[in-house]
């Protein structure tokens, strides 16, 4: 009986470990889709726009999210047909994990000391020479 109460808790596990990564692309697809409208609101009202994200880089992120979707819609269609869609939502992985993920990161890491400047700038009143978070 111990086997047995072994092997329900490692098929219970699995199938909580589905649905733990179906919803974290879920998470992924809305967490993209936000950061692109946020920066494209951001643009419309700032034309001067000197500390705003690049554009690549939200379709980038948008591409991440929409893959997301995508490889969320599989792991749910996984129900109807398990290889088929393991194979799709494992394409749908490497591509999203591998490739354009760390793209995006190493864009947004080039982009934040730029941005970074721009903000403590932006933070420095006329009138005073310390930022304004500055503990007097």
């Amino acid at each position: 009986t111990g086997w047995r109460v072994l092997e329900v808790v490692d098929m219970t596990i699995r199938g909580m470990m589905t649905w733990i990564n179906a919803l974290e692309w879920i998470c992924m697809f809305l967490i993209m889709t936000i950061i692109f409208f946020t920066v494209r609101s951001e643009k419309k009202h700032n034309r001067d726009s000197s500390f705003a994200f690049g554009k690549k880089w939200t379709y980038l992120g948008l591409a991440i999210g929409v893959l997301g979707l995508f490889e969320f819609i599989a792991d749910l269609l996984r129900l109807r047909s398990w290889f088929l869609f393991m194979q799709v939502s494992f394409a749908i992985n490497i591509v999203n994990m591998l490739v354009l993920l760390p793209i995006w990161l190493v864009v947004l890491g080039r982009q934040l000391p730029a941005i970074k400047d721009s903000f403590e700038d932006w933070s420095v009143d006329e009138h005073d020479t310390e930022p304004l978070n500055a503990v007097s």
